[in-house]
């Protein structure tokens, strides 16, 4: 128990290493090529309406739990 403990508590948390995390739909996992900064909500071509905090929120929430379930490296294939 101890040792499976320890173990735990060594390992590194990672960042998201996804930068269009704002840029990325969070529905159907398009990327805007160009999103200028002052855009606060934005429309997918798939028709979903995005505010821009949130969808990134869960675009890394997302990437977070896939690597968690499947080990690093895990991405969105890009469309």
């Amino acid at each position: 128990m101890l040792a499976r403990t320890q173990r735990e508590l060594s390992r590194k948390a990672k960042g998201s290493n996804n930068r269009a995390s704002s840029k990325t739909c969070s529905t159907c996992g398009a990327m805007r090529n160009r999103l200028s900064s002052n855009v606060r909500s934005w429309t997918c071509p798939c028709g979903s309406t995005h505010d821009r905090a949130v969808d990134a929120a869960k675009v890394v929430l997302a990437a977070g739990l896939a690597v968690s379930a499947c080990g690093d490296g895990v991405r969105p294939a890009r469309t």
